[in-house]
């Protein structure tokens, strides 16, 4: 989805183009699970629980307590987990 959306500028706010963009991956699961209310509930978990962490966006990166926000910070991120 990173790839979809930042280099190929493709939109991956809804469920349709996920699903396809996921098909066209080989990942017939993702997109057959985008409705699933089980996955969704978890989905919703996550999500709380990243906002409690301090998470405001994506992609973010945590090494231990350290969080590395943008894919601008990807060297960060690899010179942490040395």
């Amino acid at each position: 989805m990173f790839r979809a959306a930042w280099l190929e500028s493709r939109d991956v706010g809804s469920a349709a183009s996920v699903a396809e963009i996921a098909r066209g991956l080989a990942l017939p699961e993702v997109a057959d699970g985008l409705e699933d209310p089980t996955i969704k509930a978890e989905l919703r978990q996550a999500t709380d629980a990243a906002a409690k962490r301090g998470v405001f966006g994506v992609p973010t990166f945590f090494v231990g307590s350290d969080m590395f926000w943008g894919h601008d910070r990807m060297d960060y991120v690899g010179r942490a987990l040395v």
